[in-house]
């Protein structure tokens, strides 16, 4: 049974493959939160590859938070709590299999609000009076227009993409 969980890897890099089906059944719920992992051989044989892999694919899945490994005593899945949420890895599975992708974009928006208040902040701190005009017009044309949608054309556009321009010259 738990043979059939596992594909053979076909292609290089070879941990890479068995780190991606991993993460696939745990963020699947496949492998629950504190289900035993198989043996380093099990998972070698399962996977039709080197022990060598399975110990490069079990430290970055111990990296991201996925497993613990207890040297002698084995493997088991973590809970989702620990996950490094913002990995890649992580991030791409939970589209792909949980399909939870309005929580998810949640959970990114707020991070977004987070980065680019603290951002904004730095920009305005740290601005020039060469800057000052340009940052005006923007706020002026915002208040002009409430009714309109955040768009390119808008100012909102025009402000963000000036703070980008602030933030890109060194000064945050």
């Amino acid at each position: 049974m738990v043979a059939t969980l596992y594909q053979p890897v076909k292609a290089q890099p070879l941990h890479a493959h068995v780190v991606q089906q991993m993460v696939r059944l745990i963020v699947s719920g496949t492998l629950s939160a504190g289900a035993a992992l198989p043996t380093e051989s099990e998972l070698a044989d399962y996977f039709r590859v080197s022990r060598t892999v399975i110990r490069e694919a079990v430290r970055l899945l111990a990296s991201k938070g996925l497993v613990d490994v207890k040297h002698g005593r084995g493997m088991w899945v973590l809970p989702s709590s620990r996950w490094d949420k913002l990995s890649p890895l992580v991030l791409f599975e939970r589209l792909q299999v949980r399909g939870d992708n309005q929580a998810l974009f949640n959970e990114l928006l707020e991070v977004r609000r987070l980065v680019e208040v603290e951002a904004a902040g730095l920009a305005a701190a740290r601005r020039t009076s060469a800057d000052l005009p340009a940052l005006q017009a923007a706020v002026a044309g915002m208040q002009a227009r409430p009714d309109r949608p955040r768009s390119n054309a808008h100012p909102y556009c025009t402000l963000r993409t000036r703070r980008r321009s602030i933030c890109a010259s060194q000064r945050v």
